[in-house]
């Protein structure tokens, strides 16, 4: 059977592209929708964090009566909870655990204006995930506090944004890693199921190839699948079994006829040979000296023979004739003896 030359996918390229292009494609948009969903839940809950925490920190500070610049109590719930803490009186910062880069502490420093508009004069919370704090940006928290003389102090609870980021971005890291593993090893499950479907089709196809070419060659693996695959080894094998015997059978039915139309073509030319072909000329025994058993391997021995011992033409011509007649309705009889008598 030929094969097609043009350039063609196999059936293992095929299966595993069909298996493994959704998988990606699925997963690849899973991922992209986990992290950015993942990315919003974590700020959304830092957000929160730091709502609980500058509550918690406002409801500590009322109680306090610290002087102001004493950092104490907010360096302790920084080293607790890993936030930073400040405490505002008059829109500017009274207390606070922040540290600048130069190694010193913002006392003093008013806070940003929508941060005052909104708290101390609206009196409501205030969060962000960029503001700036100390040349730094921040994820911050602002409570109002109202004291009894009707002022307003704020209470501040932050954390650097790269640090927030860094943690965010470490989750991502991990789940993306999570999600490779499980798809390589999805692949691999894949890459093992489509191989051994392909090999199931690739030997099927080679017993068909056989079968194009006359040549019957059963498929001996595979037999024992409970599935379509192994239905159709096992109904192929059955296929070649049934043309075996029925060209078995043309076979020998074939060579019988033509053993028979041969016997009989046979038999007609032994008869006719019968009735038409010559006796060997008696006249011929006085030329052979020799008593004794020639071998003649054909007809033309005896012509050449007859020839070297020069008889007439007319003569050579009837032992021509018997010759070939011999040799033509006896072929049997070409390598046997032929005795002659003088």
């Amino acid at each position: 059977m030929k094969k097609n030359s043009k350039a063609r996918l196999g059936i293992k390229f095929q299966l595993l592209m069909q298996a493994i292009l959704p998988l990606l494609i699925v997963g690849l948009s899973i991922l992209i929708i986990m992290c950015v969903n993942m990315k919003s839940a974590l700020e959304k809950k830092t957000e929160e964090g730091l709502l609980a925490a500058a509550t918690l920190y406002g409801d500590y500070g009322v109680l306090q009566d610290a002087p102001e610049g004493d950092c104490t109590i907010e360096d302790r719930m920084k080293q607790e909870t890993g936030y930073d803490y400040t405490w505002f009186s008059g829109g500017k910062r009274f207390a606070t655990s922040v540290i600048k880069k130069d190694g010193t502490r913002p006392l003093g420093t008013p806070a940003a204006d929508e941060v005052i508009e909104a708290v101390m004069n609206k009196k409501q919370t205030f969060t962000s995930r960029n503001t700036d704090v100390a040349g730094e940006k921040y994820y911050v928290a602002y409570i109002p506090i109202i004291n009894e003389d009707g002022s307003v102090d704020m209470a501040f609870a932050g954390e650097p944004k790269s640090k927030v980021e860094a943690e965010i971005n470490s989750a991502i890291i991990m789940v993306v890693v999570i999600a490779l593993v499980l798809t390589v090893i999805a692949m691999v499950i894949v890459y093992f199921i489509a191989n051994k479907l392909a090999d199931v089709v690739s030997v099927t196809l080679n017993s068909v190839e056989h079968l194009s070419n006359g040549e019957f060659v059963r498929i001996d693996k595979y037999q024992d699948r409970n599935d379509e695959l192994g239905d159709m080894i096992r109904d192929t094998n059955s296929l070649i079994d049934t043309l075996h015997e029925i060209v078995s059978d043309i076979k020998k039915e074939a060579e019988a006829e033509k053993f028979q139309r041969c016997w009989r073509i046979s038999r007609k030319r032994q008869r006719l040979s019968e009735k038409t072909a010559p006796a060997f000329p008696m006249q011929l025994y006085r030329y052979l000296p020799l008593q004794k058993v020639y071998q003649l391997q054909s007809a033309k021995w005896l012509t050449v023979l007859l020839s070297r011992l020069r008889i007439s033409s007319p003569l050579q011509k009837m032992s021509e004739t018997w010759a070939n007649q011999l040799l033509l309705f006896h072929p049997v009889r070409t390598r046997s003896a032929v005795l002659l008598n003088p």
